[in-house]
Order: C-alpha cells, then structure tokens, then sequence
C-alpha cells in the first residue's frame, strides 16, 4: 500500500510524494489523516 504526501524540499518548495506505507507491529496503529492545514504564521 502507498500513500501520497506535500514535502517541503526548501523555503518555498513543496512536491507531491509517494511512499510505501509500514508493516504495523504489534501494539502499534496506522492513522489516516483526511486534512490538515498550514497557518499563514507557520512561515515565520
């Protein structure tokens, strides 16, 4: 299974990205986030 996520690559650089999910070991959980946000402040 694959999941897709923004990485900032440097001060203004965001790239679409592919990775392979983990195997989840006992005692662990994998989440699936539906959104998130950045604030205008974060920037800073």
């Amino acid at each position: 299974m694959r999941a897709r996520a923004m990485v900032q690559l440097g001060t203004g650089r965001l790239e679409a990205q592919e990775f392979e999910i983990p195997g989840i070991g006992e005692g662990e959980a994998l989440l699936k986030i539906e959104a998130t946000g950045v604030c205008g402040s974060d920037k800073e």
